[in-house]
């Protein structure tokens, strides 16, 4: 994901009214969930959080948050203090400080989930053995485990193009994808790369996205 810091204060914070917060206290590790209902520019902004949350001991001023919240496909993030809360019967609303710094965070695409299937890279006629270890419509994370019989692991960078080929879910032979390297991780003897499918047939990419939402609908199920 794409990381965009430094926005200053006097920007306004892009978030609609309702927008779900998470919110989390200082010496908390869980989120609370909140709703975002006003600000004012440079100054403060104000969320309601449900009246039974519990949060009661944590809201003296100054004390520290971190807050999240999803908006526009991005991740926003931000660190601010407790200014002051309002406590009704069936509404608690709190101020904290706005921030001085945002971190935006951009979401895939596409979904992606763990799959862990075996798989081979061809890099320029040589092809190494490894494991497919999550999936997306749009690409896939392929880590390297063979180096055996004297094979050098492949030195590639970023942009280059590869070939991918494993067994989909639902198909009953191989298939053979050209990828385009989008990233590159090394942890000791093992080399794991992020790939970005190219010019992917119709049908596979039917086939991945298929098996991302049912594993994903499984996998959320309380």
């Amino acid at each position: 994901m794409e990381t965009d810091k430094g926005r200053g204060p006097g920007e306004r914070i892009s978030a609609e009214l309702g927008t779900v917060m998470l919110v989390t206290f200082s010496r908390t590790t869980t989120p609370i969930k909140a709703v975002f209902v006003g600000m004012e520019e440079g100054g403060y902004i104000i969320v309601r959080f449900p009246s039974g949350s519990g949060i009661h001991d944590y809201l003296y001023e100054g004390n520290e948050v971190v807050i999240k919240y999803i908006f526009s496909g991005k991740v926003f993030g931000f660190r601010s203090e407790v200014v002051g809360y309002l406590f009704k019967k069936r509404l608690l609303l709190v101020v904290f400080s706005y921030p001085k710094e945002i971190e935006i965070h951009r979401l895939r695409k596409e979904q992606r989930i763990d799959f862990l299937v075996p798989g081979r890279l061809t890099d320029d006629g040589v092809a190494w053995e490894g494991f497919v270890v999550d999936i997306s419509p749009g690409g896939c994370r392929f880590s390297i485990t063979d180096t055996s019989a004297g094979a050098k692991a492949p030195f590639v960078q970023a942009d280059a193009e590869v070939n991918i080929t494993f067994q989909l879910v639902g198909m009953e032979t191989e298939k053979e994808l050209s990828c385009k390297v989008k990233s590159i991780e090394k942890h000791h003897d093992l080399i794991s790369l992020g790939l970005e499918f190219k010019d992917a047939d119709e049908t596979i990419t039917l086939a991945i996205r298929n098996y991302v939402q049912q594993a994903a609908r499984f996998l959320e199920r309380d």
